[in-house]
């Protein structure tokens, strides 16, 4: 059997403004916090391999959770979120028509929600799909029992989704939509598990943050 745990990134101060990111966002002080309760958490599972995104939020959640651990890391651009177009980064989303994100939202309908739409420098619909299926591939390849991945939330549900479509990846748009109606809480735990080689992937638990019981 094994057993991947992801985990997406603690908060950040993008986060609270709810602008859009880049790669360069760091966690803020309460994000900070919230990957130390994380740690704690997960310090009896006795973990055989970690992966990480390589952005900055997930490089420091990562560490929170590595700390006196010495199992095998990878940085990944597998696990990376998704790429917006860059006149976006650092934006909040208004409904109003000189807004970035507004007008790249508007021209994505416009296109008819188009897996392969390209607005500016965005990663695409099908590519992000695409991405999130090699992060599992990757999983598979590692072949050790336990696994914990440290991500974010689009590509975090684009991996789930594909989970839950049985690794049928050929319907990107279906995939990438289903996730807009699932919410991702900052160290929310998910977790994906196989019986064996070429067994499918299953979805045991999905954005469980019970280490925040008692705040």
């Amino acid at each position: 059997m094994q057993t991947v745990y992801l985990v997406r990134h603690g908060e950040t101060e993008a986060n609270v403004a709810r602008t859009w990111q880049g790669a360069d966002d760091e966690l803020s002080p309460q994000g900070k916090e919230q990957a130390k309760q994380l740690a704690q958490r997960l310090e009896g599972i006795p973990f055989d391999e970690a992966f990480s995104s390589n952005m900055v939020r997930a490089r420091d959640t990562t560490t929170a959770i590595m700390k006196q651990r010495t199992i095998p890391l990878t940085y990944t651009t597998a696990l990376a979120e998704r790429r917006v177009p860059s006149s976006t980064v650092g934006v909040a989303l208004e409904r109003v028509p000189e807004n970035p994100c507004h007008q790249f939202l508007v021209a994505w309908e416009a296109a008819n929600r188009d897996p392969d739409f390209r607005y500016e420098d965005e990663e695409t619909v099908r590519e992000l799909v695409e991405r999130a299926g090699d992060a599992l591939q990757l999983f598979r390849e590692s072949e050790v029992p336990n696994i914990v991945a440290v991500t974010h939330g689009t590509i975090l549900r684009t991996i789930i989704n594909i989970v839950l479509q049985g690794g049928d990846t050929t319907d990107p748009y279906t995939i990438f939509s289903a996730g807009r109606h699932m919410v991702t809480t900052n160290t929310g735990l998910s977790v994906i598990t196989r019986e064996a080689d070429e067994a499918p992937w299953q979805l045991l638990t999905y954005n469980d943050h019970a280490h925040f019981a008692d705040n």
